[in-house]
Order: structure tokens, then C-alpha cells, then sequence
């Protein structure tokens, strides 16, 4: 087949539920140029896609099911806020400076979990010496500790959590009075924690998002906002270095401030390995209640991208 052809039937499963753009793309890079038959081709991509449209069922299914688990508690009004001290941007801005922990939520076995995140000196309350936390880890990864018990853990925690606890069980919480009571989250959780309260007050939220290209589940969310003089303000807490609430003419002058800030900040984090095209800037959809890390990634790599 020639490649026209091969194009054609990779294009023909575009249609099907959790295909995406970027499936078809890495089709076509894998197969294009080649000389694989017609036959071989449709087996292929009917045996990949297959696997794939099933993972993606199984999500819709537990996106389902932590729903009705994550909703039961009554999602948080003005009223609710108000009982909290919270009133306007400012009282929010400084209810998430003081009482925010750095972490999230994790659902094992239908259980959720709040749990602190690798920047343990930035949390008061929720600490890995915390006699649950420890207990959390030790029953559901003592085999990745080896055997060798909760000390262990200090040199393996960021690893376990990106790459298991924020990649497979990760849950975006319902902002709701528990989240009110106990605040905790890293920077996905917070910036819709700060947009829900912002949306009830009437404004416009953006949601963006800070990409690395190199690691994709490492990207920054956070929520920008326009005001009745024309003016943008960009709303920051997760970000010690950027915490605040900064002002902007426009909505452009904003964008091209923040990317600055962020690939200056980035720069100095990845050293030698720094290239400004690996990071990349989205502004996405407002993402659902017991939404997965990979869910909310899918959202943000199709939402807008900023140039």
C-alpha cells in the first residue's frame, strides 16, 4: 500500500470512543513509509484500538462511580464560603495562603485519601510522619519498598507519588464544605478550588495550564480572571514564588508576563536540559468532579493552545 492508502485506514477508527488526535498521529508516524499490508494494518490497529477504546470505557465507568461517591457531600456555596471568612478575592487569597496543605486526594479501592505531596516543610497539619499517612503507605506499598518497611519510603516518595498515586489514582475532589474544613492540594486542585468560589462571584475564569513536554503530568495549572475596568488578573497560590494576585492591562500582556516567569522559573529547575520549545501553554475546559490525572490531562492537551 502506498501511504495515501495507509492514511485512509488509520482515519477510518478516528470515529471511535478514546481515539484521539494523537493516536492517529502516532499511527501515522509508525506506519507511514513502511510496506505493511492492508490486512496486517487493519489487524493492528484493530487489536491497539481495541485496547484502547476498552480502557477508555472502564474510565467512563469509574469516572461514574466516583461521581456518586465524590458528590455526596453538598457542593460549597457563597454562604458556605462566607461561614469560612470568605467574602471576596482577597479573604480567598488569604484563606488558601494560611490554611492550604500541599497534597491531594488518591481513591484506593473506593476509598479517598487525603495525602501530602513531596513539598512535606510547605504542609502544618498533614505530614509524612503523620501516624495515617504512614500507615497508607505502608500497607499499599510496602512490596515497592522492598520489604524494607516505612523508612524506606523517605528516597522513594516522589516517584511513587507521580508515577502511581497522581498518574493511576489521583481524583479532582467535589469543592465542597470538606474542602472548606480541611483544604488540601496541589496545584490542579486549588486552581479550581479558587475558580469555583470566583464563578459563584460572577466572573469570567480562564483555566490555564503550563506544559513540559517532557513530563507531561508535571504541568501547572492555574486560573486567570478579567474585572469590569478591562484589566486581567492572574490568581496564584500552589506556586510559592509566584503566590498572589498579579495585575495586567490585557488578557495578551498577561500570557506573555506568565510565560516568562514560568520559563525562568523552569530554566533554573532542569538546568542543561532547558529548551523554551518543551514547555507549551493551554487554556482548557473547567474539568469535572472525580475527574482522573489522565482525564485531566486528555482536557488540557485538547483545549487551546497559547502562542
Amino acid at each position: 500500500m502506498n501511504d495515501k492508502q495507509i492514511v485512509q485506514i488509520i482515519l477510518s477508527y478516528k470515529e471511535r470512543e478514546g481515539i484521539t488526535e494523537e493516536h492517529i498521529e502516532q499511527a501515522k508516524k509508525h506506519y507511514l513509509g513502511t510496506e505493511i499490508s492492508e490486512e496486517i494494518l487493519r489487524q493492528e490497529l484493530s487489536n491497539a484500538y481495541t485496547k484502547i477504546h476498552k480502557e477508555f470505557i472502564e474510565r467512563c465507568e469509574y469516572q461514574s462511580f466516583v461521581d456518586n461517591k465524590i458528590n455526596l457531600v453538598n457542593k460549597a456555596t457563597l454562604d458556605v464560603y462566607e461561614q469560612y471568612g470568605i467574602i471576596d478575592i482577597s479573604t480567598l487569597s488569604d484563606f488558601m495562603d494560611k490554611r492550604f496543605e500541599y497534597g491531594g486526594f488518591v481513591n484506593i479501592d473506593g476509598t479517598l485519601y487525603a495525602l501530602p505531596y513531596g513539598l512535606v516543610e510547605n504542609n502544618r497539619l498533614i505530614r509524612y510522619d503523620h501516624p495515617c499517612v504512614k500507615a497508607f503507605y505502608q500497607k499499599y506499598f510496602y512490596e515497592q519498598l522492598h520489604g524494607k518497611g516505612y523508612k524506606a519510603l523517605i528516597d522513594e516518595l516522589w516517584r511513587i507519588e507521580e508515577q502511581v498515586l497522581q498518574r493511576n489514582y489521583w481524583v479532582m475532589p467535589c469543592v465542597n464544605e470538606s474542602c472548606l474544613a480541611s483544604p488540601i492540594g496541589g496545584c490542579w486542585d486549588q486552581a479550581e478550588f479558587a475558580g469555583d468560589f470566583l464563578e459563584k462571584k460572577g466572573y469570567e475564569v480562564k483555566r490555564l495550564a503550563f506544559f513540559d513536554k517532557n513530563y507531561p503530568f508535571r504541568f501547572h495549572a492555574f486560573i486567570v480572571y478579567p474585572t469590569e475596568n478591562g484589566k486581567w488578573y492572574y490568581f496564584e497560590n500552589a506556586d510559592l514564588e509566584l503566590r498572589g494576585i498579579h495585575e495586567f492591562e490585557s488578557y495578551d500582556e498577561l500570557i506573555r508576563a506568565v510565560r516568562v516567569a514560568f520559563l525562568s522559573s523552569r530554566q533554573q529547575e532542569a538546568g542543561d536540559e532547558f529548551y523554551p520549545g518543551r514547555y507549551e501553554m493551554y487554556e482548557y475546559k473547567k474539568p469535572k468532579s472525580g475527574c482522573s490525572a489522565e482525564d485531566l490531562l486528555h482536557l488540557v492537551l485538547s483545549g487551546k493552545k497559547l502562542t
